[in-house]
């Protein structure tokens, strides 16, 4: 393989990544999130095996990403903002363990068949095909107003 990268790097004027070196490339295809296919900023295919970072987000065609090679293994690291996006707050390990989620608009979680969602304003809205409350002890529904059916 090293040869192979060799002769691209002679002809495409340094765009596929050296060991230890860094590329930015372009998502041209994916599957379930993560990309199967990249373009070198030169416009040549990526030809190579490559896997992704657990911490990449989910990656869309025309996404630009960091692209390591790492002792012969290639690696994306990280997917780059596109101009006008906003930086992900994301989420953090607090001191005592406990895990904390931070956004500035809304905060969603998703399956296939049912959402939270939790909005700027205070709003959360839940949605599901059926939705249960269990507790050992008092069960509350507080509100100015509760409505049932």
């Amino acid at each position: 393989m090293t040869n192979v990268l060799y002769e691209i790097n002679k002809n495409s004027n340094n765009t596929v990544v050296s060991e230890n070196e860094c590329q930015i490339m372009t998502v041209t295809d994916t599957i379930k999130g993560e990309a199967v296919s990249l373009l070198t900023v030169g416009g040549i295919n990526f030809e190579f095996d490559f896997t992704h970072a657990a911490s990449v987000p989910l990656l869309l065609i025309g996404d630009k990403v960091i692209i390591q090679n790492i002792s012969g293994l290639f690696v994306i690291t990280d997917k780059l903002r596109n101009k006008g996006d906003s930086p992900s707050i994301g989420f953090e390990v607090n001191d005592d363990g406990s895990l904390s989620i931070a956004s500035d608009v809304k905060l969603t979680l998703k399956t296939s068949n049912a959402n939270i969602d939790i909005f700027e304003n205070g709003k959360i809205l839940i949605n599901g095909s059926e939705v249960y409350s269990q507790s050992d002890g008092l069960n509350r529904i507080q509100g100015t107003s509760i409505e049932l059916n």
